[in-house]
């Protein structure tokens, strides 16, 4: 390089030089921004990437970067821009303890941070296989609890302790335990309410129990279905269906009296298949059930041997966070919405107590001070009772399983495919639920469950340890049938008397707790009493013809401690049990629910912590008396709850149309309540071919006009009929289906009005948001204007029909292209878009909430009327006054009341809660809560006639014809396809411009909407548009019979305007309608309106359309006979005669600025002066849509939902 000649030739000044003339950065650039703290001149953000000095704004790219990195810049900047995403959920968000199902359920929503502190480990490859059921005890992901030595129980283990086994592991107990699927008794739940607990009966919990149940084996019973759920997360199947032991002691049960059935069906009292808690052969735990896919959610944060010690409480008794040892190190975690401590009866008792809450005396003993005394911690503590010597000798023949070859067998077989004896819990046959001599046979409330196993010989030496068996005790009685497989019972008490307690050993968090389960105490003796007779229930069984097919006998070995008493007695089964009592893990109630009036009581109905704020408590402790069943699935449901519950406190419900309801609810931290008036749509609502049938029927409102002064002149008493829907969906149900966005200009001149953030630009996400477009893309820009990811259906009507594609060229012949009327251009003629899915209609309720009504939080209550909305003094809506059936209900909203009632009914109800027009409301003797004179004002609707007819070549009128309707009907029956998948004789649409238009933009004033009229579709409009006979005669009844062509010109932007009122202060008084159609000043709307008939006519004389042999129909309507034909004030006549509005009617609720007198609402759908109260429908749209209103009113659902998201 001639540049560098004067350095010495390849040396190191020669390559510098090089470097110095050429050149060039890498494109790596970092640090301008830099990171660092806030005491380094040089920085500009922190390390969360804050900016200094600024709140709400963070910087995330290279500019961050403080140092420049050892290699390309990318990834790292990849990786700052994760950070960034953490932080800010972190920091925005906060985290809490909690268990699996809580924490599933509250990170369903990616808005919610949930920290999941676990103090054991992952489960493991043995946990995981159901034969192993009970190989976790007593082993490392066990607490390894024991109990104190018992005073009246317990006399054959060692110091007289039970064993407690409890997880310590990710889902905690369901990990050890055998699975057993039981939901308890329908009057356990019933005796909560005698304690003061409310909103916990058996039929309020039965929705969580189906929401966490995927029931996955056929179903037995004829009430299964309605019983079981396939769709949630905890996997359940039948044990042992089919098998001799099994079906032997079905049959015994069925010999001593009782019924087969289904637990946890209508009746439990009777023997039963065992519903267990199994996937695919493995143990389906809660965490395998809610956790292990969940895991990977970015918003769920598990950490692994986290040993918790304490909650932090301030001194205004307001959780905060958790303090956690994990490794060496103690840690702190903020939460910023609650804690929920779900470490179990015995673990969550001990770390209230360690954190300040629980007996004041105990607490000082320990030297902990106290924040809050709640002496129930602790307390009240229950469980189910039974004996592990209730031992029979079987036929050997069902020892197999004990072989050491077919084990091998066995364990091959389950490597394979998880099938096989290793795929069950180990032995477990079958369990009924039965009555003592003690209990009430009258009503469905057993008090003993008998749990029946075969126990192999490796299980039977298996127990020594497992339930801390004496030396004497089983050397005299267990040890002597060691080696058989021998069939055991266990007779569980169901609701004990006894009351133990849970205490501190010591303020260390590391001290496992005193626990003191005080068996067989109560002052009766009762709790003993029953359990002799259980286990006399069981040797009865033995004694069945069922029963003796497995040659099964009573161990003939007495235990020596027992042998004072006369063999078999009640005496010396009591003696039994009281030497080898054991628990069945099912300890409930040491954190007890119950009303703060109750001394016991620690937690409320809705499991928040009396006297603590931000802390809840979700696990077994909670549950107030013990369940009569297996624990694990009502601590499930408590865990559904509780989310729920969480879900609901921190965010309210309101009423909301459908799309609204859709994309609330979307977020399952969200409880939405939808009140509709009206029923679901039904069948003939959902034929395109019959668009209007619903009309005038139930499902429509029947609103009427007012007599109009200057229209309506051919309309029984001047008035014309306003169809709107009574049903869900609203009148999407009874509409024509027309797909159409509306002009650019529309919107812009919002902007005009003071409307900011509602352009074409700024509304069109939302447009796409909901669209579902199904057919061919036709046009160049059609992938660019439509979208295929949305809820609402959406496919081109009568493409390549010869009416339809000899109207396009007649549009050409005109000098008007053919459009995507919803794309760059709207002026021109197009094929119809419309809502149609699958050749049914798709309204609204179809798009948005038939798939989403079975979301737990969002709740659709039909033929429910809304009086009105109630507001309080300070002008905050607080909830809504509505009827259904006979009575009158009240429902609260936590955060907002959303109107969507429609253009009609909003304003009406609006004015019926006491807000409106001052003036008004008094006249009608309503407190007036807020004077807002716009409410009901600004009324607009499209215009059209009903009498623009043409005849045509009557070889269109096939589908007139009976024969081929016949056929029709058929072939829809069929496949949903043929002349009744579309809206009927709808050919085509075109956006046009009158003489009074302005050409130079895109703007159309005349929409002209094409149809082919079969006869008995004519002979309908006489009662669909309350045409006087004098009229009908006169025109329409002679052209009947035939098929005709009808256009209607539709008037896009009237400068008429009407008013909605009240005719009472009635809710069910229909409100005044003065639609004032033509009443404008200037009459500019009817020369308009006549100018559109004559483009109608004009498009006849085309050769497009002249193929079809149309012609204007040479019948003169006498009352506009004095006008010369086919001029425009001809065309005038016609359409104040049979003047129509389209059902598009908007602006009685209108959106616009506070200092706009007509306003009702604000840019983000705010009522003007009342909080926490928005509408959304059509009658906020401030002017006419240059097009069918129906996906502009979709689209302020959307925007309304999104305002509501982002405000709160």
């Amino acid at each position: 390089m001639p540049q560098c000649a004067h350095h010495p030739a390849l040396s190191n000044d020669y390559y510098a030089c090089i470097a110095q003339q050429t050149t060039i950065n890498f494109y790596h650039t970092v640090g301008t921004c830099s990171m660092g703290p806030s005491s380094s001149p040089l920085a500009v953000v922190d390390e969360r990437l804050r900016v200094h000095g600024i709140k709400g704004l963070r910087v995330a790219d290279a500019s961050v970067i403080p140092l420049e990195i050892t290699g390309n810049v990318n990834v790292p900047t990849v990786m700052v821009g994760e950070r960034c995403a953490d932080f800010i959920k972190k920091d925005n968000v906060g985290a809490g303890g909690a268990g699996s199902v809580v924490a599933s359920r509250l990170s369903e929503n990616p808005a919610v941070s949930v920290l999941l502190l676990e103090a054991g480990v992952d489960d493991t490859v043995l946990t995981d296989i159901p034969a192993l059921a009970m190989a976790g005890q007593l082993s490392d992901i066990d607490w390894k609890y024991k109990s104190v030595s018992e005073d009246n129980a317990n006399f054959g283990l060692c110091n007289r302790e039970s064993t407690l086994p409890r997880g310590k592991v990710t889902g905690g107990s369901s990990a050890l335990h055998y699975m057993m699927y039981v939901r308890g008794n329908k009057n356990d739940y019933a005796q909560w309410d005698g304690l003061g607990i409310k909103g916990w009966s058996y039929e309020e919990n039965n929705p969580f129990f189906l929401k966490s149940e995927n029931f996955q084996s056929p179903f037995i019973y004829p009430d299964s279905k309605k019983i079981h759920n396939r769709n949630g997360d905890l996997s359940v199947n039948y044990i042992g269906v089919g098998t001799e032991l099994t079906e032997n002691f079905l049959e015994a049960g069925v010999e001593l009296g009782y019924k087969k059935v289904d637990y946890n069906g209508p009746v439990q009292t009777g023997y039963s298949y065992v519903q267990a808690t199994v996937r695919n052969g493995t143990r389906c735990s809660s965490a395998k059930a809610f956790l292990k896919t969940q895991q990977f959610r970015p918003n769920l944060v598990i950490s692994l041997e986290s040993f918790v010690t304490k909650i932090l409480i301030d001194d205004k008794k307001q959780a905060y966070g958790v303090e956690f040892e994990k490794g060496k190190d103690k840690n702190i975690v903020f939460a910023k919405k609650e804690v929920i401590l779900s470490a179990g009866a015995y673990s969550s008792p001990q770390i209230l107590m360690l954190s300040g809450v629980g007996p004041e005396a105990h607490l000082k003993e320990h030297k902990i001070p106290v924040i809050h005394n709640l002496p129930g911690v602790g307390q009240n503590m229950q469980d189910h009772v039974s004996s592990a010597a209730v031992l029979f000798d079987v036929d050997q023949k069902f020892a197999a399983a004990s072989d050491q070859n077919l084990m091998d067998i066995a364990v091959v077989q389950y490597a394979l495919d998880n099938t096989g004896p290793l795929s069950e819990p180990v032995g477990l046959k079958g369990m009924a639920f039965v009555n003592s001599v003690f209990a009430d046979k009258s009503i469905d409330f057993p008090d003993i469950q008998l749990v029946y196993l075969l126990v192999p010989s490796f299980g039977l030496a298996a127990t020594k340890e497992l339930y801390n068996i004496c030396d004497d005790v089983w050397d005299g009685y267990f040890k002597k049938i060691l080696g058989k497989t021998v069939i055991s019972f266990y007779p569980m008490l169901l609701r004990p008397k006894s009351r133990g307690e849970v205490k501190l050993n010591s303020a260390d968090p590391h001290d496992l707790p005193y626990i003191n389960p005080r068996m067989f105490t109560d002052e009766k003796g009762e709790d003993l009493k029953v359990m002799a007779e259980g286990i006399r229930l069981s040797v009865e069984l033995t004694k069945t013809k069922g029963f003796k097919k497995n040659n099964i006998t009573f161990t003939p070995v007495v235990m020596p401690q027992c042998a004072h008493h006369p063999a078999l007695s009640n005496d010396y089964f009591a003696c039994l049990a009281q030497q080898t009592t054991i628990n069945f893990y099912h300890t409930v109630a040491t954190c007890t629910m119950g009303p703060s009036s109750n001394p016991q009581a620690v937690v409320d109905e809705r499991l928040r912590v009396h006297g603590i704020k931000g802390l809840r408590v979700a696990d077994a402790s909670v549950i107030p008396l013990e369940i009569t069943g297996n624990v694990n699935v009502p601590t499930v449901m408590v865990g559904e709850r509780c989310a729920d519950f969480i879900k609901k406190d921190n965010v309210g419900a309101g009423g909301a149309g459908s799309v609204i309801a859709n994309r609330l609810s979307e977020n399952a931290a969200v409880s939405v309540l939808v009140l509709e008036a009206g029923i679901d749509d039904t069948v003939l609502t959902d034929i395109p071919a019959l668009a209007m049938a619903g009309q005038l029927s139930d499902i429509d409102w029947k609103y009427k006009s007012v007599s109009e002064d200057n229209a309506n002149f051919g309309l029984c008493n001047g008035k014309s009929t306003l169809p709107r829907g009574k049903v869900i969906g609203g009148s999407s149900a009874l509409h024509y289906m027309m797909y159409v966005r509306g002009n650019r200009n529309d919107y812009a001149q919002w902007k005009g009005l003071g409307i900011n953030g509602w352009s074409y630009e700024e509304n069109n996400p939302f447009f796409l948001k909901s669209e579902d477009f199904q057919s061919p893309f036709i046009y160049p820009d059609s992938e660019k204007v439509h979208s295929r990811d949305g809820d609402l259906s959406v496919n081109y009507i009568g493409v390549g029909t010869e009416l339809t594609e000899n109207f396009l060229e007649a549009g050409v012949e005109l000098g008007y292209k053919k459009v995507d009327y919803n794309g760059p251009v709207q002026t021109g003629y197009s094929y119809v878009q419309a809502t149609v899915r699958n050749g049914t209609r798709c309204s609204s309720a179809k798009a948005f909430l038939k798939c989403q009504q079975f979301r737990p939080n969002l709740i659709i209550s039909l033929q429910s009327f809304v009086r009105k909305i109630l507001i309080n003094d300070k002008k905050q809506a607080y909830g809504v006054e509505f009827e259904k059936g006979g009575d009158k209900n009240i429902v609260f909203a936590k955060k907002e009341v959303i109107l969507s009632a429609g253009a009609y009914s909003s304003p009406q109800i609006l004015m019926l809660s006491g807000v409106g027009p001052e003036g008004h409301l008094k006249q009608h003797k309503i407190p007036v809560i807020h004077n807002l004179p716009g409410v009901g004002q600004n009324m607009q609707d499209h215009v059209s006639s009903a009498a623009v007819l043409f005849d045509v070549d009557q070889k269109f009128a096939a589908a007139s014809d009976q024969n081929l309707m016949d056929i029709a009907i058929v072939q829809y029956a069929l496949d949903s396809t043929g002349p009744l998948s579309e809206p009927v004789g709808l050919q085509g649409m075109a956006f046009v411009n009158s003489v009074f238009a302005d050409k130079t933009i895109d703007f159309p004033d005349i929409q002209l909407v094409y149809l082919l009229v079969p006869s008995f579709g004519l002979a309908a409009t006489k009662e669909l548009y309350n045409i006087c006979d004098d009229v009908w005669d006169g025109y329409f009844k002679k052209i009947l019979g035939k098929t005709v062509i009808s256009f209607y010109p539709m008037l896009l932007r009237p400068k008429s305007r009407g008013e909605v009122k009240l005719n009472s202060a009635d809710p069910h008084d229909l409100p005044y309608i003065n639609p004032r159609m033509f009443t404008d000043e200037k009459g500019e709307d009817l020369k308009v309106m006549a100018e559109g008939i004559r483009l109608s006519v004009e498009l006849t004389k085309t050769k497009g359309f002249k193929k079809n042999n149309i012609t204007f129909t040479p019948v003169v309507m006498p009352q506009c006979a004095h006008h010369p034909a086919l001029s425009n004030d001809y065309f005038a006549c016609l359409a104040q005669q049979t003047t129509i509005n389209f059902y598009h009617t908007v602006a009685t609720c209108t959106m616009g600025p506070a200092s706009n007198p007509q306003a009702v609402v604000d840019e983000r759908l705010r009522v003007h002066g009342i909080k926490g109260l928005r509408v959304a429908d059509a009658s906020v749209i401030p002017l006419e849509i240059t097009g069918n209103v129906n996906v502009p009113t979709v689209m302020v659902g959307e925007r309304c939902a999104d305002f509501i998201k982002k405000d709160n």
